[in-house]
């Protein structure tokens, strides 16, 4: 039986290691994206699965890099996410930009027709 206070996101955390991590520890907090709790499974749109059974965490061992939606009858409102941010080079600042984006299911705007892209640009 499920308690009101369990929250899956406090146990059900991204734990993404940058491929230099392990070559460079003393660095690695910098070139590593930010641990988030999240729900979901292998089974949700919210596809963030763990090695239930095979582990004795709640470490998400996949998820999705892309998440989009498109409309075809609205094309003009189809939107997208990228949990780890437009920019994977730490320090920068597009990198995890999109992570509490992505962690909260929202989106950015795909700015599909001209008019849309350039009142973007003079935002």
């Amino acid at each position: 039986m499920w308690r009101s206070s369990y929250v899956l996101a406090a146990y059900h955390q991204t734990n993404a290691t940058h491929p230099l991590a392990q070559t460079f520890p003393e660095i690695a907090p910098r070139l590593n994206l930010p641990h988030v709790g999240v729900g979901g499974d292998s089974d949700t749109i919210q596809a963030a699965s763990d090695a239930l059974g095979q582990r004795s965490n709640f470490d998400i061992i996949s998820l999705s890099v892309y998440r989009q939606t498109v409309d075809l009858t609205e094309i003009e409102r189809a939107s997208y996410v990228i949990p780890g941010g437009s920019c994977r080079l730490p320090g920068t600042v597009r990198f995890a930009d999109q992570l509490e984006l992505w962690r909260t299911h929202q989106r950015i705007s795909m700015h599909v027709d001209e008019s849309a892209t350039t009142r973007s640009r003079s935002m």
